[in-house]
């Protein structure tokens, strides 16, 4: 013969019911607030990756050609006989730089349609 015993009602029973549905409410509503708020972003695939280092390392090394990076333009104020040649030399240098920074963006383009 087995004796089983049912449970007997004693004053924690409350308490570990509350417990055990606030714990399941509070994880329910967790997930289902992050589902809701949590931003998608596409997965780049890994060409693609690829594609934007070989990128970023062209510019990086065509700015370091040109000296785009590491120096700005520099400043006149006050424009005088002598000031007139150095303005017409840094002009004359960021038309050679947009004119190369237009083949860099060609070049990338025919790279990245070549793949």
């Amino acid at each position: 013969s087995v004796l089983l015993q049912f449970p007997t009602p004693d004053v924690s029973m409350p308490y570990n019911v509350i417990t055990l549905s606030c714990t399941v409410l509070a994880l329910f509503f967790g997930s289902v607030f992050n589902m809701l708020t949590r931003r998608l972003r596409p997965v780049k695939k890994k060409k693609e990756v690829e594609k934007d280092k070989k990128d970023a390392l062209l510019k990086r090394l065509f700015g370091k050609l040109m000296g785009t990076q590491a120096s700005p333009a520099p400043v006149v104020e006050s424009p005088g006989p002598e000031g007139v040649g150095e303005e017409e030399e840094d002009r004359r240098r960021r038309q050679q730089q947009e004119m190369m920074q237009e083949v860099l963006a060609k070049a990338v383009v025919r790279v990245r349609s070549s793949e």
